[in-house]
């Protein structure tokens, strides 16, 4: 069983949910650059706004969890730990993902409740990166 999720239908869930814009490339199958325009303020230059480019990989999934690896500097550190914050603050949503030593995130697909029926019924095997999507690829159980 397989599921396309374009890179379009994720930035407008993204921008849904979190009124950010972000903005999705695939680099090869295991790896999608995730992009996101941040805003400042600088003194004596005002405002400034840059692009923050990050990726992420695939790198194993162990039944319902799905571990990620992502590459940048200070500015990754900073978008990822202002995502795991925004999640803390909602109970659910923090059980969600985990930062694990390194460059690592686990993401908790059972503690999604829109996957969790999904999750029963269906086994995740693997996450494919194509040119413009996401193909979700698993086994019924």
């Amino acid at each position: 069983m397989n599921v396309t999720v374009l890179f379009y239908e994720l930035q407008s869930l993204v921008r849904q949910k979190t009124g950010r814009e972000i903005v999705l490339s695939a680099v090869d199958g295991r790896t999608v650059k995730v992009e996101a325009k941040v805003e400042g303020k600088v003194p004596l230059l005002g405002k400034i706004e840059k692009n923050i480019g990050m990726n992420v990989s695939v790198e194993q999934i162990e039944g319902n969890d799905v571990r990620l690896k992502y590459d940048g500097g200070i500015g990754t550190d900073m978008l990822v730990g202002a995502l795991l914050t925004f999640l803390a603050s909602d109970p659910e949503a923090a059980k969600m993902m985990e930062k694990t030593p390194g460059n690592g995130i686990v993401v908790h697909l059972d503690e999604i409740k829109e996957a969790r029926k999904v999750l029963e019924v269906v086994e995740l095997t693997d996450i494919v990166v194509q040119d413009n999507a996401v193909d979700i690829e698993g086994e019924l159980k």
